[in-house]
């Protein structure tokens, strides 16, 4: 209402209002069916592999007896958009540490023919955005700085947002109207124009390429939008030969121009939401906007663009490939160097000039130190801050963030430390010589770690409220006394040592096995050529993964039956959650049974929770297996309600999981799943990360091969409905579910909710 003030379509909520919908009579929603679900109103698009004179039988067949009434279409009173000023409003979340901060623009669309030029101008649109995207995400203070484009009901709309902690509302609001105006004035980023314009040349040529194999939903979902949309298909061959001719030509003079088409600085919208003061209004918000602009540009920096140079160090004698082996159902290479380095490689043209890599290091959790669960929460971070032999903490920091798209080191494997990247295929040596250098001879500094420690304190402060420390709660309550799972308490933060850390980590980082993955626009001589400089001239690597001793086997030591985790603050909002372990050796027909089981038991759950009883909006259910645990695994349903609801729904999860246990599945629901699990995964094949995730332990677990080749290969489509109800009987009986209500706790005093 904020961003498109005078019209009429955001005050109509999708949802209606609680009494609305008390007084809603079946008499009007007749009347409301019968004005708007009618044939003149209707589209249907069918695209794919058929007979389309069969098809066109089929369609009279079914829809042919429908009659158009005969009451001319209604006509939609949209109202007229009040956008001349400044506006601004304000959406209060209580309990809530953070806040969302938005400005936006809103460009009339003038009425005129669909034509070339229209289409062009909103690609423009969009990629001009996503270029200033690319500048907040550096140069506005904040977490998960964004822009975009997007076309309503006949109106354009620019939008920028990010992050902020609530208190700092007003810096965020400053930061997002001084960048739009700084960039109004000064142009978009040069660097930034051009390593995004190459990139979407790439893209476009790439798509022009896929074109023979494009999804039909693609192609049906495209024409839906066309049709009521109201504008021409131009066609995905002739949309992608028009972007790249326009790309190739595009500079920065025309992008600030397009850029200035799209902002108005005197009739920009600003929305702040989140767990701001109750006092805040959207009248205060324009005041500071208002006095800022009269001070200048102050909130944001002038960008310095920095150069850090690579060069790859010398680390030991290069190596090249001893061992080989491909997968050809797969697109695969399995590669082992001289030093005992193994990479997976598969050649993708899905993200054109891009490649994923995944480097998984030594043993992770399975061989962390005694019962300190804050060693994994800041021990990695005093890794990567303390920096490598040649390249120091500001370099390090300089090279990430100017060369690769994305970087991180983490255990969430568990079983192993995991380096994860995504990089322009050119640079892919920069990451891999980056991680080779903190293989080389990692650094412990102890100033460092003492910055983290006080950081991760502050982080853990900061969260200390809120669904977050709810769910924290949780993890606590099912792996009790389990450091793997649970989360470091205070005195775990104090006890601990940066030789703590170095214990742990120096053993598996200087001479643990080592697995690489990588998936990309690239061909496989320059991986194994980036390889052999980097990772491949280490020192001798362990031939083989393996422990000193067993892993402590994994289990929930939470009793069966249901409990209560209390948080403090977010007063709204509530999670139930159903937990039923899986304690024994999964082979690959068993783990595509229970994602199998998971889909019926998410179906049932929102049939019974959402649609039957209204209790919650997006029920979700998953099976997990813990790879370096093989005979642990857990199936999990989830479900968000009112906190009020929450015993209503747990005792809900516990009764629909007993009764799958006891009767088994229907023949319905069990094609339906296998049905949208069979479409997920042929869809996820082609995707690079469900490559990369997929591969990365091929030869750690060269029985995993088998099963990746079989999930390719349609075992799917062979699991039998006895197959599901075995394993429904075996594992959601009710003496096996822990149910929880994760909910706000009732503060009085100072954190008493208003």
């Amino acid at each position: 209402p904020v961003i498109f003030r005078g019209l009429q379509f955001p005050q109509r909520s999708p949802g209606g209002s609680e009494a609305l919908i008390a007084r809603f009579t079946r008499e009007q929603f007749l009347g409301y069916y019968r004005r708007n679900y009618r044939p003149d109103l209707m589209i249907l698009v069918g695209a794919g592999d058929f007979d389309p004179a069969a098809m066109a039988a089929q369609v009279r067949e079914l829809f042919g007896s429908m009659v158009n009434p005969a009451e001319p279409i209604p006509v939609r009173e949209e109202g007229r958009l009040e956008a001349r000023g400044l506006r601004a409003g304000v959406f209060q979340i209580r309990g809530v540490g953070a806040a969302s901060v938005e400005a936006s623009s809103v460009v009339p669309f003038v009425p005129k023919p669909d034509s070339r030029e229209a289409h062009v101008e909103r690609q423009r649109r969009q990629f001009v955005l996503d270029v200033f995207a690319e500048r907040m995400k550096t140069d506005v203070n904040g977490a998960g700085g964004e822009a975009s484009y997007d076309e309503l009901l006949g109106y354009g709309v620019a939008m920028a947002s990010v992050g902020v902690p609530a208190p700092a509302w007003k810096e965020g609001v400053l930061s997002l109207d001084q960048m739009v105006r700084l960039t109004l004035e000064r142009g978009l980023d040069r660097e930034d124009l051009e390593t995004l314009r190459r990139r979407q040349l790439k893209m476009a040529a790439h798509m022009l390429d896929q074109l023979p194999t494009l999804d039909p939903g693609t192609l049906c979902e495209a024409l839906t939008d066309s049709i009521t949309g109201h504008t021409v298909f131009e066609g995905f061959q002739q949309r992608f030969t028009w972007m790249r001719d326009w790309l190739e030509r595009f500079n920065a003079a025309e992008a600030q121009k397009v850029f200035r088409s799209l902002w108005v600085p005197d009739a920009m919208a600003f929305h702040v939401s989140g767990g701001v003061d109750g006092a805040l209004t959207g009248d205060k918000v324009l005041q500071e906007v208002q006095k800022a602009r009269r001070s200048g540009i102050s909130h944001v920096m002038p960008r310095q663009h920095r150069d850090t140079p690579f060069v790859l160090p010398k680390f030991a004698t290069p190596t090249a490939v001893v061992d080989r082996r491909e997968l050809s159902s797969l697109g695969a290479k399995l590669l082992r160097f001289g030093n005992n380095v193994r990479l997976n490689f598969v050649a993708s043209r899905q993200e054109p000039g891009l490649a994923r890599a995944v480097v998984r290091v030594g043993t992770g959790l399975l061989e962390m130190p005694g019962n300190r669960p804050a060693l994994k929460e800041f021990g990695v971070n005093t890794l990567l801050a303390s920096g490598a032999v040649h390249f120091r903490p500001e370099q390090l920091s300089g090279l990430i963030e100017e060369r690769l798209l994305e970087f991180g080191l983490d255990v969430a494997d568990r079983d192993a430390f995991t380096f994860r990247g995504m990089m322009a295929t050119e640079q892919l040596e920069t990451f891999l010589g980056i991680v080779a250098d903190f293989l080389h001879a990692p650094q412990f500094n102890s100033y460092v770690y003492k910055e983290q420690r006080f950081q991760a304190a502050m982080g853990r402060e900061s969260s200390s409220r809120g669904m977050g420390d709810g769910l924290r709660g949780l993890t606590d309550y099912l792996f009790k006394g389990d450091a793997r799972f649970t989360w470091g308490s205070v005195m775990d933060y104090v006890s601990m040592s940066v030789l703590d850390v170095k214990r742990w980590m120096e053993p598996s980082l200087t001479r643990g096995y080592v697995e690489v993955t990588i998936v990309g626009d690239l061909p496989e001589e320059t991986a194994v050529a980036a390889m052999t400089r980097t990772l491949g001239a280490l020192k001798p690597r362990a031939e083989k993964k393996t422990t000193a001793t067993p892993p402590k086997p994994v289990r929930v030591t939470a009793d069966p039956g249901f409990s209560r985790i209390e948080f403090v603050g977010e007063q709204n909002v509530g999670l139930v959650v159903g937990t039923w372990p899986v304690t024994e050796p999964l082979h690959v027909r068993d783990q595509v049974t229970l994602e199998l089981l998971a889909k019926i038991l998410e179906i049932r759950v929102r049939g019974e929770v959402r649609e039957k009883l209204g209790l919650a909006y997006s029920p979700s259910a998953e099976f997990r297996a813990y790879d370096g645990f093989p005979n642990f695994a857990i199936m999990r349903a989830q479900i968000d309600s009112a906190p009020n609801d929450t015993t209503r729904v747990a005792p809900l999860i516990t009764k629909i999981g007993a009764e799958l246990a006891e009767k088994g599945v229907n023949e319905g629901e069990f094609i339906g799943a296998r049905g949208i699990l069979k479409s997920q995964l042929k869809q996820a094949f082609r995707e690079n990360s469900f490559l990369v995730d997929t591969l990365m332990r091929a030869q750690e677990r060269p029985e995993e091969i088998e099963e990746i080749i079989a999930l390719k290969g349609g075992v799917m489509e062979r699991i039998t409905r006895d197959e599901v109800n075995k394993w429904a009987a075996k594992v959601l009986e009710a003496k096996n579910c822990r149910s929880v209500a994760v909910v706000p706790k009732a503060f009085v005093g100072v954190f008493e909710a208003r």
